[in-house]
């Protein structure tokens, strides 16, 4: 079973909507405090970020939801994180709702535009 959902990132903790100007543009984005949401971050060789993971639990819910949601995602502390942030992590973080969902067969064009490299930015300077 495949599952459709949505996930509202600003109920992570401390997260805001802010403008960034950038050397063409500035654009809407999302800010999410790292080690206020115990998000791990991997670096390569080069010094440079490489990925920025989120432990987030999924779990059926006892009873779907009015729009049919039959799972959510709540935010997973490290035991480290938890101990360190007692205050903070007493309470669960919801930010995403699930629901079955039957999935098309993907064409090869959206399968090679999966396996897209990564755009690399420095770490002083902004992709846009």
């Amino acid at each position: 079973m495949d599952y459709l959902g949505n996930l509202n990132l600003l109920r992570l903790n401390n997260a805001a909507v802010v403008s960034l100007k950038g050397k063409t543009a500035t654009k809407v984005c999302i800010v999410i405090p790292c080690e206020d949401n115990d998000i791990y971050l991997t670096q390569g060789d080069d010094g440079k970020h490489r990925g920025a993971y989120l432990s987030c639990s999924v779990a059926e819910r006892r009873e779907p939801s009015e729009r049919g949601h039959t799972h959510y995602a709540r935010l997973s502390y490290s035991s480290q994180f938890r101990e360190a942030h007692p205050k903070e992590t007493e309470a669960p973080v919801y930010f995403g709702d699930f629901k079955p969902f039957k999935s098309q067969p993907q064409s090869t064009a959206s399968l090679e535009n999966a396996n897209a490299p990564a755009l690399e930015v420095s770490d002083d300077e902004l992709p846009f």
